[in-house]
């Protein structure tokens, strides 16, 4: 049995070459499983949740040609002359680093948290459980993946007895900035990291009907009082006789 490397790639996200045609990456077997799988984004539930999470995993494997690619992969590996590298491409997942925009304060207070002795190197995890464990070598810190913030929700909700969870925190912040004038739609969808904007708009628009009829009377009450307001001044170089050709009124 040899080794084998796996590379996973969008298909939406692949480059392209002269003629405009999509690049796949540089491998010796090319696994399309566009139409063998099921693209997990179909489950509501599980939309923001990575590759990495059980549930996740659960929904691909239990779909018909999972296992199947799987024993495939193992078959590879036995061939004294099979495939070496192998790219398995999807639909179009994005698989690159998320960028998120932060705050100045952000930044102080993970420096902050930095300066109690965790790992300073960029290439490993930036936080980290503050329980150790044994796993052979002594105490030591666990990076915090997604099972250990699980046992810390599972701690505190025992504690409180409630049933809260990541995704709800997830939710909540997209609430807020969706409805907070300053961010665009665009710029909630670019934070989610969502790929299409429809997600963002289906998922988390949900709006109250108290909210919509208070922001239509607001709106209503805001165009009544510009009405009463006195036309502008022309701007410096203009003709109030030419300005009132152009737009069919009289200027002050």
């Amino acid at each position: 049995m040899h080794p084998i490397r796996l590379i996973s790639f969008g298909y939406l996200h692949l480059p392209t070459g002269p003629d405009g045609s999509p690049v796949p990456p540089t491998a010796d077997r090319i696994e399309d499983v566009r139409h063998r799988l099921r693209d997990p984004a179909a489950a509501r539930d599980i939309l923001d949740l990575d590759g990495l999470n059980p549930s996740v995993q659960d929904v691909v494997l239990n779909t018909p040609g999972a296992r199947e690619l799987l024993a495939n992969l193992a078959d590879y590996a036995d061939l004294p002359a099979g495939p070496r590298r192998i790219a398995i491409g999807c639909a179009g997942g994005r698989h690159a680093e998320q960028w998120l925009p932060a705050s100045a304060e952000a930044f102080i207070w993970i420096r902050l948290y930095q300066s109690e002795g965790t790992p300073l190197d960029p290439q490993v995890p930036l936080w980290w459980t503050l329980r150790r464990r044994d796993h052979g070598s002594g105490l030591i810190y666990q990076p915090m993946n997604y099972e250990a913030l699980r046992a810390v929700f599972r701690r505190a909700n025992a504690l409180l007895e409630t049933n809260w969870s990541m995704h709800d925190l997830r939710h909540t912040a997209a609430l807020r900035m969706a409805r907070d004038k300053r961010l665009s739609l665009r710029d909630v969808q670019t934070i989610l990291g969502h790929a299409h904007l429809s997600t963002t708009a289906d998922i988390y628009l949900v709006e109250d009907e108290e909210q919509v009829i208070a922001r239509v009377q607001e709106y209503l009450a805001d165009v009544k009082e510009r009405a009463t307001l006195p036309p502008p001044s022309p701007a410096t170089g203009y003709e109030a006789s030419d300005l009132d050709v152009l737009f069919g009124g009289e200027l002050a």
